[in-house]
């Protein structure tokens, strides 16, 4: 991957008619893959952890560059798969981390991605974008910035998940395909 351009980029719903898409850039030590599909999330401190959040997501995984003139039929041939993520945000929903699942699901997997913990009250789904809106998304966010094979794309879902408030505990993130990726947040 050309270490100048960003991991991924995050696209955001401005909610605005003028300007209804905006992109978040992923930087490289943002994102961590997770082999087999654990990781312990462990800051310095725990103080680390207010005001942070978390939210299950479907990323999409570029196969191939991605262009402006390219056809809904070449975006969609350029999406290699998507991957079940666990997004760290802050009080202003900007992504600080993003835990990356190690199981490639298809291009068209679809479904509800939800994030709980058995040891707590919480739980959150985000029902994803469609396969359509996530090419629409990706044709969008090509004619503003270059994509390149083996970037991730976090899309705007259908729906955005409740982000819950990190604190110990481990988590479990379900999606489409049978797919659970586990995260673990300790002091």
């Amino acid at each position: 991957m050309n270490e100048t351009l960003p991991s991924g980029y995050r696209i955001l719903a401005n909610g605005t008619p003028n300007v209804p898409l905006s992109a978040q850039p992923i930087p490289h030590d943002t994102l961590q893959p997770i082999p087999h599909d654990t990781l312990q999330l462990s800051p310095d401190d725990s103080a680390d952890l207010v005001q942070r959040f978390l939210r299950p997501q479907l990323v999409v995984v570029l196969s191939r560059d991605v262009t402006s003139d390219m056809t809904p039929g070449a975006i969609t041939l350029a999406i290699g798969g998507g991957c079940l993520a666990l997004e760290v945000l802050n009080e202003q929903n900007t992504i600080i981390a993003a835990l990356i699942g190690e199981r490639l699901l298809p291009p068209e997997a679809d479904g509800p991605v939800s994030l709980y913990s058995g040891s707590l009250p919480a739980f959150s789904t985000t029902i994803p974008s469609t396969p359509t809106d996530r090419v629409e998304q990706l044709s969008w966010l090509a004619s503003t910035k270059p994509l390149s094979a083996g970037q991730l794309v976090f899309p705007v879902p259908q729906e955005y998940g409740d982000p819950i408030p990190v604190v110990q505990a481990t988590w479990e993130i379900r999606g489409p395909c049978s797919a659970t990726l586990i995260a673990r947040t300790t002091p």
